[in-house]
């Protein structure tokens, strides 16, 4: 976690970004990052958890917030829940992320026809693809079919062991996962409501098994 990168990335940072409501925000890194000490301080504390393989107790809180994905459709059933989580906590899950898809790319691990989350790739150059492909079938007439699916909810049915293993696969040390899947195994889930945030929680120390990454996480993209 270079400082430089550090602090071009707050600087860069926008601030009214959400995140877990509290003393420390975006504009708070965000300024602090115009300052040499303040941004080496900030650094090395954002940097220890995650080359040490612990999760401060202040990284397990965060906050469920249901947004709509398409105007004028409230139910329950038709909403995103959008995980907040600390700044400098997510910052270090975006970080091993980035570093993550920058090994794959340089030891060329990933599939060919994965576009999804990386660089040089767009969406519409694999929908040309498809038709490509459905073409060259049709012209060949060879049997061959395509599925189209919409992976619904995945970013919160992540099988914890599976990730773990495709990080470690992708040069992600054991500490940064265990930094990582601790923060989020023993994370306290507060909701936020219309009549304000809730003052009781779920998840903690109390649940095992928890899958899922959280949407917003910075790392999800990767993972």
């Amino acid at each position: 976690m270079p400082l430089d990168s550090y602090r071009c990335y707050w600087r860069k940072a926008r601030e009214r970004t959400s995140c877990l409501p509290g003393a420390l925000s975006f504009a708070t890194l965000k300024a602090g990052s115009q300052d040499d000490t303040i941004a080496e301080f900030e650094c090395v504390i954002t940097r220890i958890p995650i080359f040490k393989g612990y999760t401060p107790h202040r990284w397990k809180k965060c906050m469920d917030v249901m947004i709509t994905k398409k105007a004028g459709l409230t139910q329950v059933d038709s909403l995103c829940t959008i995980v907040l989580f600390q700044p400098d906590c997510n910052y270090a899950f975006k970080f091993l992320g980035r570093e993550m898809m920058a090994y794959t790319e340089k030891t060329g691990t990933l599939a060919p026809e994965q576009f999804g989350s990386r660089k040089n790739h767009r969406s519409i150059d694999q929908a040309v693809n498809k038709v490509l492909t459905n073409d060259n079938l049709r012209q060949a007439k060879y049997l061959g079919a395509i599925c189209s699916n919409n992976a619904k909810s995945c970013y919160d049915l992540i099988v914890h062991p599976s990730a773990i293993l495709a990080m470690h696969r992708e040069g992600v040390p054991e500490s940064a996962t265990l930094c990582m899947f601790q923060t989020l195994q023993e994370a306290q889930h507060y909701v936020c409501m219309a009549y304000g945030d809730s003052d009781n929680f779920f998840g903690g120390y109390d649940i095992i098994n928890m899958h899922g990454i959280g949407q917003g996480n910075g790392s999800g993209p990767a993972i």
